[in-house]
């Protein structure tokens, strides 16, 4: 009997101890919260450290602890390499931890985590495709639909080399959400890159290569289909179009006039939409000027040429109107608060 009241006695003793432990590290951690988004690293590290001592369960003080180290690294600096040590050993604490069944801020944890040691295993000094790709499967799993976790795996893929995995991912973000316009600009964006040679196979890494243009162009057009209300769409369909015939590999003038050409199409479809569209405007006038160095009739030439010197003039004026639009605008709502 007096053995079990003693027992108590302990136990009730210690909950003090424990209450005011539980007190100490929420108020370090809460201050170390504040040192981080100060960007005072160093400090709140002390903070972080203060709440492991009291709480080492706390798996937020722990991602934190080894995001402020991550913070501290610097690419290229050997002294600073510790830092990043310290970050992978705290991101891996995070993802070895049982969370209790309440804690609703471990999956944001814990996705956090797995996205830093995807980038620190993407790059040097600890480069490795098959440990960087263990953490994006991952990561992806739970979710292999979501965009973000697809254009993650497709950078991946990208930075390794791997071109036509990463095509098969930005292709299948197109299917997850084939209404989405950032989904289908990012499969153009691709196929813009210079990784192909010409006869469309992935080149080394290190070695020149060009884009797919009629990928991207083809994947553009859809792209400005998505909302046609939107001049933008169409205006950069031409954009793509003109930078072709301009400085593309074409070499016969019969297919640099159909590039030129149809930029026009749809410079004429953006400026439809919009009359006042300044850069579609330039880029009308630098397409006749190309439509113009192709052309033999010396009157059809400076027909053209002329017609892209007005547009040129209205352009800047323009400009100008709506710079000093702008300005109006900006002197009236500081005048108002």
């Amino acid at each position: 009997m007096r053995h079990a009241i003693r027992t108590l006695a302990v136990i009730l003793l210690a909950i003090p101890v424990l209450n005011c432990a539980r007190v100490q590290a929420q108020t370090a951690l809460r201050e170390g919260h504040k040192l981080y988004k100060d960007e005072s690293f160093r400090k709140a590290i002390e903070e972080y450290n203060t709440v492991l001592e009291k709480d080492p369960s706390s798996i937020e003080a722990t991602f934190y602890l080894g995001s402020s180290y991550h913070q501290l690294y610097r690419p290229g600096k050997d002294e600073t390499k510790v830092n990043l040590e310290e970050a992978i050993k705290n991101y891996k604490a995070v993802l070895a931890a049982t969370p209790a069944p309440a804690d609703s801020k471990y999956p944001i944890l814990k996705k956090n985590s797995l996205s830093a040691l995807i980038g620190i295993y993407a790059d040097d000094p600890y480069r490795d495709f098959d440990t960087a790709m263990k953490y994006a499967n991952e990561l992806t799993s739970s979710e292999p639909g979501n965009l973000q976790n697809l254009f993650a795996m497709a950078n991946l893929y990208e930075k390794f080399g791997h071109v036509n995995e990463a095509e098969g991912a930005y292709k299948k973000a197109t299917e997850v959400a084939p209404t989405d316009v950032k989904a289908c600009g990012a499969l153009a964006g691709f196929y813009n890159k210079t990784l192909w040679d010409e006869k469309g196979v992935p080149v080394a890494d290190g070695m020149a290569g060009r884009g797919r243009f009629e990928d991207a162009v083809n994947q553009l057009k859809k792209c400005a289909d998505l909302d046609p209300k939107d001049p933008k769409g169409y205006y950069t369909v031409a954009t793509f179009y003109w930078d072709q015939c301009y400085r593309g590999p074409v070499v016969d003038d019969a297919r640099k006039k159909e590039l030129a050409d149809e930029g026009l199409v749809y410079v004429n479809k953006a400026l439809a939409l919009k009359g006042d569209f300044v850069e579609a405007l330039i880029y009308k006038g630098l397409l006749l000027r190309e439509q113009a160095k192709l052309t033999r009739n010396p009157a059809t030439r400076n027909s053209l040429m002329e017609e892209a010197q007005i547009l040129q003039k209205q352009a800047v004026e323009l400009k100008k109107q709506q710079d000093a639009e702008a300005a109006e605008k900006a002197k009236a709502a500081v005048a108002s608060n």
